[in-house]
């Protein structure tokens, strides 16, 4: 049985990098789109022009009948497509000149609110593939932070990628939980695959490309265990309900183990009920998935530039969120 823990926990998406220069969707696909090696394609520029929908289309080519230069040419657009996202927010800064800033700060301490209160351990889960936390909070990821870290402090900045662990070495890494546990769901930018392929999860087969990799197996579990404990608070930032692996978890969380869902989303709160309840190019049943949305205790339709002004004033909009988490 899993050691009981704090019922707060935080799980963001693409929309809580989009704040300090990360790509939504629709920017991931022009990039995609745009690279030479997609317009010297096609076949798959013409896949691009039909769905809109990057994922799928990764997976459709990397999956299907597509010829070894295709898939590769696929293969490396995204790939630049993550580094341009990495670029963006390596140089993302905090100063009077960003018209996107914001008070990093005042995020830092509300990240600690939710994830290092008192003794018991936090934990923040994300489904983001980009380095902002890394490169701005120095965070690691449990196991994915040997041997050696994971921004180059040399100059130019870059990376040094990160080989995870292969089966044999699971219980050695499950023993390096720290009080705050910031865990890459979806892998991540930078990290190579025990056996040695890139290891980002994206596409339509996201459940079993995790469960063939340890790290990110265990990663699923803890996950699991968590909002599976027991009336736990689950504050989502920046996710748009798009992975059904993801939402399967909240749901079974909201129906079976009294899961309680807060938002920060400026989006209309009625975009999210409709997806939530299977509106979205039917993409879910909505006799199931209207529970997620029954779940939902609180919802903030902000931004965090919002919540966390560059003038570090604590905001009434805070106030509310944190009222709401508490009581």
């Amino acid at each position: 049985m899993p050691t009981r823990t704090k019922n707060l926990v935080l799980l963001t998406g693409a929309g809580f990098t989009y704040n300090f220069g990360g790509f939504l969707a629709r920017e991931m696909w022009s990039k995609i789109f745009n690279n030479p090696s997609v317009q010297s394609h096609p076949k798959l520029r013409e896949l691009l022009q039909r769905d809109f929908d990057f994922e799928s289309i990764y997976f459709a080519v990397l999956r299907g009948q597509y010829t070894p230069e295709e898939k590769e040419a696929l293969r490396q657009a995204v790939e630049n497509a993550y580094k341009d996202l990495d670029d963006n927010v390596k140089n993302w800064e905090f100063n009077g000149r960003n018209p996107t800033e914001l008070n990093t700060h005042g995020l830092g301490g509300f990240i600690s609110f939710m994830s290092e209160r008192g003794s018991d351990k936090g934990w923040f889960f994300t489904l983001n593939q980009d380095l902002f936390m890394e490169r701005k909070k120095d965070f690691r990821s449990p196991g994915a932070s040997f041997p050696r870290p994971f921004i180059d402090r040399s100059e130019g900045g870059g990376i040094q990628t990160v080989v995870l662990p292969k089966d044999d070495s699971m219980e050695a890494v499950k023993g390096t939980l720290n009080n705050t546990s910031y865990i890459k769901l979806h892998g991540s930018y930078g990290w190579v695959s025990s056996n040695g392929g890139t290891q980002m999860v994206i596409g339509k087969n996201k459940a079993e490309d995790i469960t063939r990799e340890p790290l990110l197996k265990w990663y699923a579990e803890l996950f699991e265990q968590q909002i599976y404990e027991g009336n736990k608070k689950l504050l989502i930032i920046g996710y748009g309900f798009g992975d059904k692996h993801i939402n399967d978890v909240l749901l079974r969380g909201v129906r079976e183990h009294g899961l309680s869902i807060y938002i920060i989303n400026p989006t209309d709160p009625e975009s999210i009920k409709k997806i939530l309840e299977g509106y979205h190019e039917g993409i879910y049943e909505i006799a199931e998935t209207q529970y997620i949305w029954k779940g939902v205790r609180g919802y903030f339709p902000y931004t965090l530039r919002q919540i966390f002004p560059p003038d570090q004033s604590e905001t009434t909009m805070l106030a509310e969120i944190k009222k709401a988490l508490t009581n």
